[in-house]
């Protein structure tokens, strides 16, 4: 989301004065953390509970706003708004909250 040239995240990173190279940076470190799964499961991929949560809050920022498409903004919320995930509190260390 914050590589997109011309998106919305950028630009809100920018109005919140985040350095948007160092949180990339952050965020970069935070994914390689995460254990991978490799093989075994015959192509066939499964989200798991944090990410079905945040994708079902993207779909309610949607709603709420009355927009018919998920777009980058409401992904961006519903990572801001996952209590208790890595990337919310990575995002709220940089100033970021809804």
């Amino acid at each position: 989301l914050i590589n997109q040239k011309d998106g919305v995240i950028p630009s809100i990173l920018q109005k919140l004065e985040v350095n948007s190279e160092e949180l990339k940076v952050k965020l970069e470190r935070l994914l390689e953390k995460i254990p991978q799964v490799y093989g075994g499961s015959g192509g066939q991929q499964h989200i798991g509970n944090e990410l079905n949560n945040i994708l079902n809050t993207a779909q309610q920022e949607a709603q709420k706003v009355k927009d018919e498409y998920v777009s980058t903004e409401h992904l961006f919320i519903a990572l801001v708004e996952a209590e208790g995930t890595r990337v919310s509190d990575l995002l709220k260390e940089e100033g970021i909250n809804k």
